[in-house]
């Protein structure tokens, strides 16, 4: 009986001959920028490599529910049925103790990286300084059709280098629009303000230095290699500019601050060297048919590529499964905890009601109030975390002031003591003068400490007094999360510090103002 080999495994024999030829890319065709903190490298087929960046998504209550809640867009009326200002969620697949994240590709995929993935011939390209130009012309079809031969190829690896969740190894495909668009604005690693500008830090400025758009001060139009440019926040490169790259979703309208119900083409995001600068920002998105009008085929423009993202499925288990299921009942039950509370009187009505259509109804309206609550908690956590920020910092201040205060009180005694031990009438008189203005700006100092214990004193009540202690000490630990984040760790210990004085006052409300105000000197 004659043995045939498939084409498949002809393909793949002649792809592992030429895999085992191939020698090692060099580290600038792949990863030419600066290294970042939880860098992933994955190998691609023909020794290639893809360097992918960990982008963090801190949320302010744990569990397999819990997700961050951020506003995306922008407030340019013209282009608002695109882009206006609009509320989304994000969560990352992995976890790693209390962080919560998924990886991007911190740059575009190059020519070379394409070339790897898609051969099907087991003719391994030869990586290549032009081969370092982002891969362009590609359909939504085509990227997505790149993310599952990798997926596969990685699967089949000796050491699936794939992250894992749960057990189960994570998956490459192209991002959602809020994925992408949260990691270009740089994440958790910018505060609110920075996040919604139209542009992350460094970028509005200087953003000759950020992105390649067209004109003869930048991309000359031409496609420039990854990585020549600043990174963002994050550490990704070229997120504005050089090639527009695709999302996993398709388009959607903005209907005044929500997305239209309406399905369209697919999206690509971030502008490229088509575009003018003074068009460019985080929120640039358009919108493409995904078949051509005159023959049929696939929609790709040369200005098309794509970053790629890792991620991993939300059901990774039955016992996963289970215990969001749980999570969901016993959120939905503290909807209506307080037994006159309208959830309460609305569940019963409709358990109560046997006419099927308005108990449906009943249902949609019980839904709607539900989820008003939820984006009412959502901002009411956010506030906390803003106040207890502000609390921590007014305390910084505080202490600040309190050094002052103490400088120019011995300066004031240096002045007295001076004058007193001099004899001539002349310099006694210089030295009067000079203690006049130092008591002056000794007062200025104490008015200045007055009002920062004023400030601080205004956080601490209201915090003490309008949160519970263990909602305050939960988004504590979120707002460490993202100062971390944001390399700003040296705020922790004052932060915590801060908590301790609301709990301190929270046990003793009888504490005095000197009292309260001690407590954040010590």
């Amino acid at each position: 009986m004659r043995k045939f080999l498939s084409l498949a495994a002809i393909t793949g024999l002649c792809l592992a001959t030429a895999e085992a030829d191939a020698a090692p890319w060099d580290k600038e065709l792949w990863d030419p920028g600066e290294p970042v903190e939880h860098q992933l490298n994955l190998p691609l087929p023909c020794d290639g490599m893809m360097a992918f960046v960990r982008i963090e998504t801190p949320t302010s209550t744990t569990g397999n529910l819990a997700d961050r809640q951020i506003v995306i867009g922008g407030a340019r009326e013209e282009s608002g049925y695109l882009d206006y200002f609009r509320t989304a969620h994000v969560r990352g697949s992995f976890h790693d103790g209390p962080r919560i994240f998924f990886y991007l590709a911190k740059y575009e995929v190059t020519q070379d990286q394409w070339a790897a993935v898609m051969a099907t011939d087991g003719n391994c390209p030869k990586p290549s300084r032009k081969g370092k130009l982002p891969q362009g012309g590609l359909s939504w079809f085509s990227a997505v059709d790149f993310t599952s031969r990798l997926t596969q190829w990685l699967r089949t690896h000796p050491d699936n280098p794939l992250p894992r969740e749960d057990g189960m190894p994570g998956y490459v495909r192209l991002p959602t629009e809020v994925e992408w668009e949260y990691a270009a604005r740089g994440g958790a690693r910018v505060d609110d303000a920075d996040f919604r500008a139209a542009l992350p830090p460094g970028m509005a400025d200087h953003i000759e230095d950020y992105a390649w758009f067209f004109g003869q001060r930048s991309a000359r139009g031409q496609y420039k290699w990854i990585g020549r440019k600043k990174p963002n926040p994050l550490g990704l490169y070229d997120t504005i500019g050089n090639v527009e790259e695709l999302v996993l979703d398709p388009f959607h309208l903005n209907n005044l601050g929500r997305l239209h119900g309406q399905v369209g083409g697919f999206v690509s995001r971030g502008g490229s060297i088509q575009n003018p600068v003074e068009s460019l920002r985080s929120s640039m998105r358009n919108e493409w048919s995904y078949f051509t009008f005159e023959d049929g085929k696939p929609t790709a423009f040369d200005f098309l590529g794509m970053r790629p993202m890792i991620s991993a499925p939300v059901a990774t288990s039955t016992a996963r499964t289970s215990q969001t299921q749980s999570e969901w009942m016993a959120a939905a039950r503290n909807t209506a905890d307080i037994g006159n509370d309208a959830l309460a009187v609305l569940a019963g009505i409709v358990e109560r009601q046997t006419d099927k259509r308005l108990q449906s109804e009943l249902q949609v309206v019980r839904g709607h109030i539900i989820e008003e609550r939820r984006a009412r908690q959502e901002l009411t956590d956010r506030s906390t975390r803003l106040s207890l920020l502000n609390g921590t910092t007014v305390m910084r201040w505080l202490r600040q002031e309190e050094n002052a205060v103490d400088r120019m009180r011995e300066i004031v005694d240096i002045d007295e003591r001076t004058i007193q031990s001099t004899q001539d009438p002349a310099r006694k008189a210089q030295y009067q003068q000079r203690k006049v203005e130092d008591q002056a700006k000794l007062a200025a100092v104490e008015n200045s400490f007055a009002l920062a214990a004023s400030a601080y004193l205004t956080s601490l009540i209201d915090l003490d007094e309008t949160r519970g202690m263990e909602d305050i000490r939960q988004q504590a630990a979120q707002l460490i999360l993202e100062v971390n984040e944001r390399g700003q760790a040296a705020l922790v210990p004052s932060i915590n510090r801060f908590v301790e004085n609301i709990a301190h006052r929270d046990r003793k409300p009888g504490l005095t103002r000197a009292q309260m105000v001690e407590d954040a000197l010590r």
